[in-house]
């Protein structure tokens, strides 16, 4: 697996290079914020106030996440 972050004007893309189903744990500013695979966010994730989730692509999947992480964790 590949981890990759980039920044962007409206946050920071997290791109995982995976043949695999995973979930991302992200870490930033003290706070961790998990990232669930799915294609609807309300049941994709435990925010509810922001449903955001892992977007599958090609080769793996991705999320833009609002604030530089300190730290990616991939949970498979």
């Amino acid at each position: 697996m590949e981890v990759e972050t980039q920044g962007r004007e409206n946050g920071h893309l997290i791109r995982v290079k995976t043949d695999q189903k995973i979930a991302l744990a992200v870490y930033s500013n003290g706070k961790e914020r998990i990232y669930l695979p799915g294609n609807t966010g309300s049941d994709s994730t435990y925010y509810n106030e922001d449903p955001t989730f892992l977007t599958s692509t090609e080769n793996g999947y991705t999320v833009l996440h609002p604030e530089n992480p300190d730290s990616v964790k991939v949970i498979n």
